[in-house]
């Protein structure tokens, strides 16, 4: 299960500082549990969006992800949507 956690020795009272999820695999030791609550009230604090890979390219569960800023990420999408869209021999846009 993966769970909400902060970066310990970040952030200052009453902030939880740099937020990110913890796997099963873990647990990482840089970690701290927090609840979802403050979780998510610092990715929307901050404009966060999340970029993550639920499989490897074989076929593994996959681990990636990354927090990263909104405007990012619709800057990335405005900039996709005007280059030309081509197609592969499979039809695939």
């Amino acid at each position: 299960m993966r769970r909400p956690a902060r970066v310990r020795g970040t952030g200052k009272r009453g902030d939880v500082g740099m937020i990110r999820i913890d796997f099963p695999t873990g647990p990482e030791p840089s970690l701290q549990k927090i609840s979802w609550d403050e979780w998510f009230e610092k990715f929307d604090e901050n404009n966060l969006a999340l970029v993550y890979q639920e499989k490897t390219a074989g076929g593994q569960q996959s681990g990636f992800n990354k927090l990263v800023s909104r405007d990012t990420v619709q800057t990335k999408r405005a900039s996709a949507s005007q280059k030309p869209k081509t197609r592969t021999s499979g039809g695939a846009a």
